[in-house]
């Protein structure tokens, strides 16, 4: 298993969303992970599709982009 940083990623320029948007995404994205920590997560997955499917997941929850970075292999891990 490997892990992945999954990032919130904020489109510059994007429209400013109302109250009532962002309150129904943060209810969204607490009911995908309850301990969201400043707009990223660690998972472990399988495999890059498995990693892809949380962030979708997450990208759905939030309203916004994720993005998806590798953690580099350790070596004696």
């Amino acid at each position: 298993m490997k892990q992945y940083l999954l990032s919130v990623h904020m489109v510059e320029g994007a429209p400013t969303r109302s109250d009532d948007d962002a309150q129904q995404a943060f209810e969204q994205v607490a009911r995908l992970n309850d301990e969201l920590i400043g707009g990223f997560w660690v998972i472990v997955a399988a495999d890059l599709d498995e990693a892809l499917a949380w962030a979708a997941k997450a990208t759905h929850a939030c309203g916004e982009p994720v993005e998806i970075r590798p953690f580099q292999e350790d070596p004696e891990g």
